[in-house]
């Protein structure tokens, strides 16, 4: 089975003008810079139960992956948080 097609936001700064966002190696269906610190993307289907990083190119390189950002396919739907590159904060939507 696979998951995938539903939106999370991404929050944090310095979006305006992000470029790509990826779930792993998989670029996001499509994505919404809907201000400096706010992203909606569309999951890409993966396996139910893959765990990936979310990734955010944006002018200032990509955000940093961590053991701790981990995005499960048919989990929790997580709201993203990238404060700066070096923090990063999942939380449940």
């Amino acid at each position: 089975m696979v998951a995938g097609g539903y939106n999370i936001t991404i929050t944090g700064y310095n979006f305006t003008g992000a470029t790509a966002v990826a779930f792993g190696s998989v670029a996001a269906t499509s994505f919404t810079v809907n201000s400096d610190t706010s992203i909606t993307a569309t999951v890409p289907a993966q396996a139910l139960g893959t765990l990936v990083d979310v990734i955010v190119t944006t002018s200032i390189g990509d955000s940093p992956t961590w053991p701790s950002d981990q995005f499960g396919y048919g989990m929790s739907v997580p709201t993203v948080t990238w404060s700066n590159p070096s923090d990063i904060t999942f939380g449940t939507a």
